[in-house]
């Protein structure tokens, strides 16, 4: 039976709150103070999202804390962000009513089912000055992480795995901290990084937003050396080796390849850092990653409407080609005209190359 419940801290992880329940009741055994939260004494507490609660935890944490907002700002709910809307919906839906199992519900890539618990060791040092003890920070958590960008410092790694066939126990960030001397960043690229990564996990969802985070992410590809002028084509190739050339500074960088970046923009990926890493390599504003919006009309179409206009203007086709971006032969260029222009083109054309050879 739960007699009190400690302080919920900003940003802990609900983990991390059972743990202190577990330190401050005076419990001998870890299996008690599960016992009072979970509907087995025997679980294995998860540390990054949410077991299921017997009746009375419920009943006692509701109070206090609705069960939406401890899923939403107490679990790691949010690297799933970018997950199709009707799934996301339906995952917070069932998490709330403590239904479904999270592996199923959320689509968690297998190697980040498990990781070892981290902090920053300047966060514990400014929790155990204002709280008397520090806690697990739900950001020490987010995939790839490894600097805390407030305090421009790496993470530490505890050497215990936060998942897989590890002893059930709690672990309690008060005992399991020690006085570690942070370990300062340099790169200002590196931090912003950590900072972009940070503001997107913490920033509001909005349920109510159905633009999929690939249709997004081809938008703003258009203007850039990615995508060609009408918008047909991709050069993903182009973009997996600048963006892994931009990244290659990064100490724990895994390289992306081309395969992954493409599933990005056709919707078969939508994890979390990949997102981000393409996000910030592009110069995507927070805002507008957390709100992603397109205009109605297409690539194409405003190509399209642009050539039209131009032609309209009385413009040919090789100043016309020029002023939208794509090569005078090119099938863009040739389909900006009319049979008739095409012919005039190609023979100015051999005209320019007979003057070329006198």
């Amino acid at each position: 039976m739960i007699g009190f419940l400690p302080e919920l801290y900003e940003d802990e992880l609900f983990y991390s709150w059972v743990a202190r329940y577990y330190c401050h009741s005076g419990y001998s055994a870890y299996s008690h103070a599960v016992e009072d939260f979970f509907l087995s004494k025997k679980i294995r507490s998860d540390i990054r999202f949410l077991n299921t609660l017997n009746e009375e935890a419920r009943a006692v944490i509701a109070k206090r804390v609705p069960m939406e907002r401890i899923v939403l700002e107490h679990t790691m709910f949010p690297v799933s962000r970018f997950t199709d809307r009707q799934r996301l919906n339906t995952a917070l839906t069932k998490m709330t009513a403590q239904e479904g199992d999270v592996n199923t519900l959320l689509p968690i890539p297998k190697r980040e089912a498990f990781r070892n618990l981290r902090f920053c060791p300047a966060c514990a040092k400014e929790d155990r000055e204002l709280y008397g003890e520090t806690y697990w920070h739900r950001c020490a958590f987010i995939p790839h992480l490894d600097i805390c960008p407030r305090h421009r410092c790496r993470l530490i790694e505890h050497n215990t795995v936060a998942g897989g066939t590890r002893t059930p126990r709690l672990f309690i960030a008060e005992v399991e901290i020690g006085s570690n001397e942070p370990v300062y960043v340099d790169s200002d690229r590196e931090i912003d990084f950590a900072q972009y990564l940070t503001d997107v996990f913490l920033a509001p969802i909005d349920f109510e937003n159905h633009v999929s985070i690939s249709t997004f992410l081809k938008s703003k590809l258009e203007g850039t050396k990615y995508l060609s002028a009408r918008g047909k084509k991709r050069f993903i190739d182009k973009l997996a080796r600048d963006i892994n050339d931009f990244y290659s500074s990064f100490p724990q960088y895994v390289p992306i390849t081309q395969s992954h970046i493409e599933k990005c923009f056709t919707g078969y990926r939508s994890d979390y850092n990949t997102i981000c890493q393409l996000a910030f390599f592009l110069n995507i504003p927070v805002e507008e990653l957390t709100n992603p919006a397109v205009q109605e009309s297409t690539q194409e179409e405003r190509f399209n409407q642009k050539v039209a206009d131009l032609y309209e203007a009385g413009m040919g086709a090789y100043r016309i080609s020029r002023i939208g971006g794509v090569p005078y032969d090119s099938p863009e260029s040739k389909q900006s005209a009319s049979g008739e222009e095409a012919q005039l083109c190609s023979q100015e054309r051999n005209a320019q190359g007979r003057l070329g050879s006198d």
